[in-house]
């Protein structure tokens, strides 16, 4: 195998489950408004602590270059919190001026936090995390009852209760394209779990779904009778190293990268599925990647300041496929990410 070859003959590298997919989904418990941690593995929800704030329809989103997780009240108020996920206490970050703020979303292609509207508005935003001022993108004309980033994609989902649809948000302009047309469900909190693949989704019926959207977003009714629940988002724990791929395939693809230590080197590997391959030597030995089939190491290539971007010419032959970052003498991976 290629790759093999390439982390035992540089000591460089090494392949290991899930190092940077791991993840936990919190949400809120709106009657009491708890922030409740939520495991996809065993699906037992933990409750943490009261917000202390408002909190109706609002929604979670987690930025992972600060490690901290932000809130945005929904109809009860137009704060920016952060929240302590050991405590559950809310702490104001400032006012973005929106009462109808449902959704929260952080893209690591850009770096930055995006927020939507729901019901009277349908506004989508780039959010300040440090004084909740909002610069206006865009209007899809739907509701972003919840968002998510799909990582192996390269997208911001957005949820629309009521029609019960999904839709990807171009953060450039904010304009929506439907993903699925689906059924019914109430207002909610959503997260992409990169350890399962798929999208969780939790809302006021207190129903918990989840979609794959490997297979053409097929939905999933996990629980029932949970009682009322909104917002919903996934913590990473490795610093948010994070991979975006741009561009179209056969053609110029645009490769870019946040959260990586800086001045280190780091290996691009592409890979013909998803799926876990154990790196079986080197500095790295034990890591695992989220790829597998036809692995190839791509290029080797310096982190930079920690963010930055490569470009090149793709063939048919790896249009649809996987790439992945893996960062030495961390080991740290990023997300795996599609090729378009």
């Amino acid at each position: 195998m290629r790759t093999h070859a390439f982390f035992l003959g540089t000591a460089l590298l090494g392949l290991a489950a899930g190092s940077a997919a791991a993840g936990t989904l919190y949400t809120v418990r709106t009657g009491d408004r708890m922030l409740r941690s939520f495991d996809t593995q065993s699906l037992v929800f933990t409750d943490i602590g009261p917000l202390g704030v408002g909190f109706d329809f609002g929604d979670l989103g987690w930025d992972p270059g600060s490690q901290k997780m932000y809130l945005v009240q929904g109809f009860a108020g137009t704060g920016l919190y952060t929240v302590n996920l050991s405590t559950g206490a809310a702490t104001l970050v400032g006012s973005h001026g929106s009462v109808d703020m449902f959704s929260l979303v952080y893209d690591p292609g850009s770096g930055k936090m995006y927020c939507g509207e729901s019901t009277r508005n349908t506004r989508f935003f780039e959010i300040n995390l440090s004084n909740a001022v909002i610069t206006q993108i865009g209007n899809p004309g739907i509701s972003m009852d919840a968002m998510t980033y799909d990582p192996v994609r390269n997208m911001i989902v957005a949820a629309y209760a009521g029609p019960g649809d999904l839709y990807s948000i171009n953060p450039a302009n904010g304009s929506a394209t439907l993903l699925y047309d689906g059924a019914f469900f109430n207002n909610c909190g959503m997260a992409f779990d990169a350890d399962t693949q798929l999208y969780w989704l939790i809302d006021w019926s207190g129903n918990l779904y989840s979609y794959d959207p490997a297979n053409g977003y097929a939905r999933t009714l996990v629980r029932s009778g949970l009682g009322s629940h909104d917002g919903l988002a996934a913590v990473t724990t490795g610093g948010g190293y994070s991979l975006r791929v741009s561009g179209q395939c056969p053609g110029m693809l645009t490769v870019s990268w946040n959260g990586a230590t800086p001045n280190r080197q780091q290996g691009l590997v592409f890979g013909l599925n998803q799926g876990n391959t154990t790196i079986p030597g080197g500095v790295c030995q034990g890591t695992v990647l989220g790829i597998q089939g036809g692995l190839q190491l791509v290029r080797t290539f310096s982190t930079g300041s920690g963010s930055g971007s490569i470009s090149g010419n793709a063939g048919t032959a790896a249009c649809g496929h996987f790439l992945q970052l893996v960062e030495a003498p961390s080991c740290n991976t990023s997300n795996v990410a599609r090729i378009p």
